[in-house]
């Protein structure tokens, strides 16, 4: 894929060490012909990973020079859906029920995916997300503390973070 620098106005960022990407995919406990939703493949870097499983991928792009690449790149995946939009403004209700999702979030998007996603839960099986350390200490943050807000108290009410 060609090299393609992480733009800030959408707050990309690429994961690309492989150890990381399979502690990860562990993390998501994924399971023969499960429904998966990928969230901003960026390079396919996850993408590769996901589809070396025998799962059914829906991957939604909103870079459109990366979904062009990601498009050319999988075009002969059979068990591969990409769709080039803002996860924001994305139809959940259309995807396959039950579905799990896997995503490495930008970080200017995370409070808001994470409220879109959590009040449509009922589709999903379970959420395996990469989020920036100190939003990930807020949505764990025990009453009291210092980290501890709205975003915490809605988060931990939706989920088990």
């Amino acid at each position: 894929m060609r090299n393609v620098t992480p733009k800030k106005w959408l707050s990309q960022h690429f994961l690309k060490d492989k150890e990381i990407i399979a502690k990860f995919l562990d993390a998501a406990d994924l399971i023969e012909n499960e429904n998966v939703l990928e969230i901003g493949p960026g390079h396919g870097a996850i993408t590769d990973a996901l589809l070396k499983k025998d799962l059914s991928l829906i991957a939604v792009e909103k870079d459109p020079i990366l979904f062009k690449e990601l498009k050319k790149k999988y075009s002969s995946c059979s068990n591969f859906s990409l769709y080039e939009a803002d996860i924001l403004d994305f139809p959940l209700e259309q995807l396959p029920s039950p579905i799990k999702v896997v995503a490495n979030i930008p970080y200017s998007i995370t409070a808001p995916l994470l409220g879109k996603l959590l009040t449509k839960r009922d589709i999903f099986s379970s959420l395996t997300l990469i989020v920036q350390k100190e939003l990930a200490l807020r949505m764990v943050a025990k009453i009291g503390s210092s980290e501890m807000s709205r975003f915490t108290h809605f988060v931990q009410y939706y989920s088990h973070p």
